[in-house]
């Protein structure tokens, strides 16, 4: 009895020992199995200011393509860089040969900065995919007669108010609809003196960096005395500049409407502390009505928001800044083909529809424009009558660094604006000089 009943016991042991081995090796062809198929899914590493609509794309693209492709974000986030500072972080990453990124982002005046760390799409993003791109965007993706990018979105600089505050001033309907179409900057001067006089504001971005020469060209190029679409390197170092800077430091030292902090804001800083000190008008994106990391804590009081045009000078008309991101596959990516392939799901109606939706970055493509539109008429016109792009030549980042450098001593006081251009002008002249040489 006792030998059948240790046969019994022996027997369930040896079923209990082969069952662990089974499902030992089982799971272990499993993880092998699943090891295989994780090697054979083509990663793409994108670089850009990763927000939860770009996460949202990100996650329809990998799951569109699950088992094929897979595009790994790495955030910059606004929050944390300047666009200054974001381009050097990325050209350093992109300098050393040994980057991860595969896909990155461009502000639209970076591509002859980033041309040499690019590839050329013409053979990888189709002639039909190009013809759908706006004209007045795709002409920013070329360099050299080389296709260097693929626009991501647009922007267009465009003024704020504080609908609760203007609701005040007599009129209320009126003023809204004449800031739509864009007040004289005489007018919106003494709008303010007259009805908010003790107390700043109007907030625009005046620190050292790229968002400076977005607020210099829309008061440039709003003077009657420039007729030209387009602005060029040398009209950002003329007299009309040395003008326009000084109005900038008028706007705080003689009208008294912005403070001196202006000097020290981008985007974030000023966002927020116009919302904080309850500031009736501020420079901004059409996108900033949705970035909710750019206004942080205060996102809740953008309901309060509304925009409309630029102001402009009597005589001259309104302009609105180009802004947007481009997209670009380096030259060291493994996965070129995958990456155009994440290119391409960007630039489809479908997805540009997402990004308009959610985070209000207008769509790159024709066909959400006119008849089948998704998007307000309004912003069309700002874009083909009152968009003016920077200037799009070589070394254009070097030089807009060394103009905005003296532009904000200027704005803050430290030198005349006649000075400022001086020394720009006379950097910049030697920083060709020693590059042609």
């Amino acid at each position: 009895m006792k030998l059948k009943l240790l046969e019994k016991y022996n027997l369930i042991f040896l079923i209990f020992f082969v069952s662990i081995i089974f499902i030992l090796v089982f799971n272990l062809l499993s993880l092998n199995t699943s090891s295989d198929n994780e090697d054979k899914i083509k990663k793409v590493y994108y670089a850009d200011n990763i927000t939860a609509t770009h996460k949202q794309v990100i996650d329809l693209f990998n799951q569109e393509y699950k088992g094929e492709i897979k595009v790994i974000p790495i955030n910059l986030p606004f929050t944390k860089f300047t666009t200054n500072e974001r381009k050097e972080l990325l050209a350093r990453s992109l300098r050393s040969h040994n980057s991860r990124i595969d896909v990155f982002a461009i502000d639209q005046i970076w591509l002859s900065r980033f041309s040499k760390w690019a590839v050329n799409l013409d053979e990888l993003i189709n002639i039909s995919i190009q013809d759908s791109i706006l004209p007045e965007l795709l002409f920013t993706c070329y360099h050299d007669e080389q296709l260097k990018s693929v626009p991501l979105y647009v922007d267009l600089g465009v003024l704020y108010y504080r609908k609760d505050m203007l609701k005040k001033i007599p009129n209320y309907e009126q003023l809204t609809q004449k800031i739509k179409k864009s007040l004289t900057w005489e007018e919106f001067i003494d709008i303010n003196q007259k009805y908010f006089s003790d107390q700043p504001s109007y907030i625009f971005q005046g620190r050292a960096y790229e968002g400076l020469i977005c607020n210099l060209i829309e008061v440039l190029k709003s003077s009657p005395e420039i007729k030209n679409d387009q602005i060029n390197l040398e009209q950002l170092l003329e007299k009309r500049t040395v003008d326009a800077v000084a109005f900038f430091h008028d706007l705080i030292y003689k009208y008294k409407i912005s403070p001196q902090k202006v000097a020290q804001f981008n985007e974030v800083q000023s966002y927020r502390y116009t919302l904080r000190n309850d500031v009736p008008f501020f420079r901004g994106w059409v996108s900033s009505i949705k970035d909710s990391l750019a206004f942080g804590e205060y996102y809740s009081e953008v309901d309060k928001l509304g925009f409309g045009s630029i102001p402009h000078f009597q005589g001259g008309s309104p302009k609105s800044a180009y802004g947007g991101w481009n997209l670009m596959i380096s030259k060291t990516s493994d996965d070129k083909e995958a990456a155009a392939t994440f290119l391409k799901f960007i630039l489809s109606d479908r997805v540009q529809k997402i990004f308009y939706k959610k985070s209000a970055y207008l769509p790159v493509v024709k066909s959400l424009y006119g008849k089948n539109k998704i998007v307000d008429d309004y912003f069309y016109e700002i874009m083909r009558n009152h968009g003016v792009h920077r200037p799009k030549i070589e070394n254009y980042t070097k030089y807009s660094d060394i103009l905005t450098l003296y532009l904000n001593e200027a704005i803050i006081g430290n030198i005349k604006p006649e000075e400022a251009i001086q020394r720009a002008r006379d950097e910049i002249d030697n920083h060709i000089k020693t590059t042609n040489k």
